[in-house]
């Protein structure tokens, strides 16, 4: 195909040009060649191509006459048949997105969803009316044939497979049709370079053969070896030959000096001898430099020309553009592609399964999501998420922590923040001590300013919201082990926790909580001793500890514990200073002391 002769062209073009062009190559053609007494609608009619149905319908006219009504086969342009197959392929292979965004915008287009299915439907049923292959195709996994395969089936018939000279539209077009036992089969015959070597892995890669991988991994290796080894010879070789020919121009030119006449009968001779003996060095060398560069440059070619075709028509052959780049570690980039393959098998799981108002499958897409580091189509898919549920913000939540604390992106934190804001829009239909806990448990790793703000966040929310005893229990026991492991924010902790106990307090005399002590009294007064003790704020702990006696609040070993370690740190030369174990008998007594 002629590159200079295409422009891109919008999509209401694209079967007026290049399309058009290549179905006609192709079938022209194949026209010429010899046929047998066998009916043939293509030999018979001349077809129009209108639209898409009509390039099928040629497309599977092509393939029968091809297959049963040619005797003998001619070479056919090989590029023109993978445009149109892959072509083709776009409106009639199944489609597994890989990309989260494509799939819920689809899911959410049931009219775009059900006119691709329609097409689909319409145009297998064309390629099925005009093409019937007499044995099974075991290894088809596409509702059409492939014609580029079936060219090559037929040469293999005929013993002329050498025709065929771009083997790597064959291999590429079974690469995207995820053809794996006839891609094997062509494989094994064809030479291979940096390109094939990375088509092959990715190939078994998908297939997850893991020996096939481990083989072609140490062959690859073995290439790049050679390669190098043999550009380093060529190094050397040129670096004598230089050094020879400069000796050689100095001798002569001394000697043209000395005999003039001499020198320059013998320069005539050896200039002519010279000349013999360096074109035919030359014809050697550039015989031997042109086949080992025809490799790179076919492969050239044909990058350039995938590029071309792929911005054309959208084919959406990205992923293969990685083949063409030299690997310093094919062991990283096969373990890099084989992460890449597990996370879209992933997403294809996951669009499969994603249906009805469940939102279980993705809740546990989110968790892919962060095993993955794919944080935007983590936070993608919370945003369409079908409901608001516990599980969902506890997951929300690790997305956002996990991605700040590696991206550190202020963005993450933003997102954390619109989250803690979207729970308490729906605090009544969720567990809020669950997803507490989970916070917590999540941005204890980050910055401190990260933290500080977001427990700032989470404070007003809590303090304007109506929390039960529960609640409370589980803030300021979240608060006490934050204040006890970060230093760096007891004291902004203890801060909020006496607005907590405030606010519990009144709480309490209004009767709005429960009428009478339970047992979270004494963990809330416990926890916050023991804040108010990490935090060194003195006051803070005796006020606690008048509202301990004042309340006639029950007293466990617990809070014992945090008596004497308050007393330790800061009652010096005390007569309780050898007596390390208060007990609960006498801890009301030990609270006195304490105010003495």
């Amino acid at each position: 195909m002629d590159l200079s002769e295409c422009t891109i062209e919008n999509d209401k073009e694209l079967l007026n040009h290049s399309i058009k062009k290549s179905i006609r190559n192709i079938q022209t053609t194949v026209k010429e060649f010899e046929k047998n007494s066998v009916e043939c609608l293509l030999c018979q009619r001349d077809f129009k191509i209108h639209n898409i149905h009509d390039l099928v319908r040629i497309y599977s006219l092509v393939m029968h006459c091809l297959t049963y009504h040619c005797t003998t086969v001619e070479r056919l342009n090989e590029e023109d048949i993978f445009v149109v197959e892959l072509f083709l392929l776009k409106f009639v292979m199944k489609s597994e997105p890989n990309d989260i965004r494509a799939i819920i915008l689809y899911s959410n287009n049931s009219n775009e969803r059900l006119y691709k299915e329609s097409l689909s439907a319409q145009l297998t049923a064309l390629f099925q009316t005009h093409y019937a292959d007499k044995r099974i195709a075991f290894n088809c996994e596409q509702d059409i044939e492939s014609l580029l395969y079936k060219y090559y089936k037929k040469l293999e018939e005929l013993k002329r497979t050498e025709i065929m000279s771009k083997a790597e539209y064959l291999l590429l077009v079974l690469y995207v049709r995820r053809e794996y036992e006839r891609f094997q089969r062509l494989y094994g015959r064809v030479k291979k370079d940096n390109f094939m070597y990375k088509l092959g892995l990715m190939m078994n890669i998908v297939d997850e053969n893991t020996p096939e991988v481990l083989r072609l991994c140490e062959e690859y290796d073995k290439y790049v070896g050679e390669k190098i080894e043999h550009e380093k010879n060529n190094t050397v070789n040129n670096t004598h030959k230089n050094t020879e020919n400069n000796t050689h121009k100095n001798t002569v030119n001394n000697t043209h000096k000395n005999t003039e006449n001499n020198t320059h009968k013998n320069t005539v001779n050896n200039t002519h001898k010279n000349t013999v003996n360096n074109t035919h060095k030359n014809t050697v060398n550039n015989t031997h430099k042109n086949t080992e560069n025809n490799t790179h440059k076919n492969t050239e070619e044909l990058e350039t020309f995938l590029r071309y075709i792929d911005k054309k028509y959208r084919l959406e052959l990205g992923e293969m553009f990685d083949f063409f780049e030299r690997s310093p570690s094919i062991k990283l980039w096969v373990s890099e592609k084989t992460n890449l393959n597990h996370w879209e098998e992933c997403v294809k799981m996951w669009s499969k399964n994603r249906s009805g108002r469940s939102n279980y499958v993705d809740n546990s897409m989110i968790d892919l999501c962060v095993k993955y580091m794919k944080f935007e189509e983590g936070w993608l898919i919370y945003n369409n998420s079908f409901g608001a549920n516990t599980s969902g913000f506890s997951r929300a939540i690790r997305l956002c922590a996990t991605a700040l604390r590696i991206s550190k992106n202020t963005k993450w934190r933003n997102r954390l923040l619109e989250v803690i804001s979207d729970i308490f829009e729906h605090i009544e239909n969720i567990n809020t001590i669950v997803i507490l806990e989970n916070l917590f448990v999540d941005i204890e790793k980050l910055t401190v300013a990260s933290f500080v703000k977001v427990v700032s966040e989470l404070q007003e929310r809590l303090i304007k919201a109506k929390i039960d005893d529960e609640t409370v229990d589980t803030i300021l026991r979240l608060y006490y082990n934050a204040s006890a492991t970060n230093g760096d924010v007891a004291k902004k902790l203890c801060r909020y926790s006496m607005d907590f106990y405030s606010k519990w307090s009144k709480s309490k005399k209004r009767f709005c909580f429960f009428t009478r002590k339970t047992e979270y009294d004494t963990k809330i007064y416990s926890s916050l001793l023991g804040i108010c003790d990490n935090a060194k704020d003195c006051e803070a702990f005796y006020r606690v500890c008048r509202a301990i006696l004042r309340n006639e609040t029950s007293i466990n070993r617990e809070m014992c514990r945090r008596l004497e370690n308050f007393h330790t740190r800061n009652c010096k030369n005390c007569i309780y200073k050898h007596q390390q174990v208060v007990t609960v008998k006498e801890s009301r007594g030990f609270i006195f002391h304490l105010f003495e």
